[in-house]
């Protein structure tokens, strides 16, 4: 399966087993006109006779069907002798690139509800130490060819866990920038959410869109996320160009397979095919770290700049909460030539934090 969709190495090989059994088990009653179980009832009984968790099955299933109806269709355009360069030429001429981007780590200001926002630069609690390294080990046996970081220090200490206990990735530089910092909050940097709230009340407008004296707009943060996502769009650009003309691809190494990539598992729906063909290799893993309301606002600049589209369970979702402490949002970012400045964006997960079940710390509030 991972031969023809890299996305599948994001699965455990039990989950593609129990996943292929639905398919072909709906796949017959839909033959047979058998309704002894729904589509849903049936994931609900696997899920429960293996132990797997029911979304996580359900989004393995759907992405199985979805493959084999592109493989049921394209035998059908080769039977009648359809011409399928164009479509060829048109995977060849983008970049698909593995884009996760990651929140920092718990610090004490997080845990006292106290906005942190630039002005505040505390480094990692205990917990957000524990955090890091949970991310970490989850990530490890993910390959990365660029790591970004903001340059505050949790943030920094954070990527500085992650590739610390990262297996694959070797002599990957972490490039401090200032456009992934955390929203700036001016005179209430310091002061407890519940503040902030007052202050936005008294204004006559309210959270999260009241701005502090002092502070950034939601426009401004917009602004710095275009234009770090613009940055890195032309950087891989640039380094696929590159790598035409030599056997190294980005960063001294090969392109990126699906065995680089990991066991990730895919907590949610994959959204629409990006095209009839699809191929194996991405052209650059990248690695993110950032803060919370920043994220939440870059995510929104893909959705209501670019048009990027949630998978069907996440619409509810256009206005985001922010990420948990170490949450993660993973991302394949096609980027062509011919438009540089509309890629296809494909959704593998947004804020997912399973590998946090083991940490002993309350992520449920608003985190900056």
């Amino acid at each position: 399966m991972s031969a023809l969709d890299f996305n599948f190495a994001m699965y455990p090989p039990s989950m593609i087993a129990t996943g292929s059994v639905g398919a072909a088990i709906c796949g017959l009653q839909l033959d047979d006109g058998e309704t002894s179980f729904s589509g849903d009832s049936l994931t609900e009984h696997l899920a429960k006779i293996t132990s797997t968790d029911v979304d996580c099955l359900k989004a393995c299933q759907e992405q199985i069907e979805s493959v084999l109806v592109s493989s049921l269709r394209q035998t059908r355009q080769q039977a009648t002798g359809s011409n399928s360069k164009s479509v060829n030429e048109l995977d060849q001429a983008s970049t698909p690139t593995d884009v996760q981007d990651i929140n920092l780590g718990e610090t004490r200001y997080n845990k006292e509800k106290l906005l942190q926002g630039q002005g505040i630069d505390e480094p990692l609690s205990e917990i957000g130490f524990k955090q890091a390294d949970a991310v970490g080990r989850f990530l490890s046996n993910v390959r990365f060819t660029h790591v970004f970081s903001s340059d505050l220090i949790r943030a920094k200490q954070t990527a500085c866990a992650i590739m610390e206990n990262n297996k694959i990735s070797e002599d990957i530089k972490i490039i401090y920038d200032r456009r992934l910092r955390e929203r700036k909050y001016g005179d209430a940097e310091g002061r407890p959410l519940s503040e902030l709230k007052v202050m936005a009340k008294k204004a006559g407008d309210q959270c999260p869109s009241y701005t502090p004296p002092g502070g950034e707009t939601l426009e401004q943060v917009r602004a710095r996320a275009k234009d770090f996502f613009e940055y890195l769009c032309r950087l891989v650009l640039e380094e696929s160009s590159a790598k035409e003309q030599s056997e190294l691809g980005a960063s001294g190494m090969g392109g990126v397979t699906s065995a680089d990539l990991g066991p990730f598992v895919n907590h949610n729906k994959e959204p629409r095919e990006l095209g009839e063909s699809r191929d194996v290799t991405v052209h650059a893993s990248v690695l993110l770290v950032s803060h919370g309301a920043y994220m939440r606002n870059w995510i929104k600049y893909l959705v209501e700049d670019l048009q990027f589209t949630f998978p069907p369970e996440l619409k509810k979702s256009r206005e985001l909460p922010v990420s948990p402490n170490t949450g993660i949002s993973h991302f394949i970012v096609t980027v062509s030539s011919a438009t540089p400045r509309k890629p296809e964006i494909q959704c593998v997960c947004i804020n997912l934090h399973s590998h946090l079940s083991d940490i002993n710390a309350d992520t449920s509030h608003y985190q900056v």
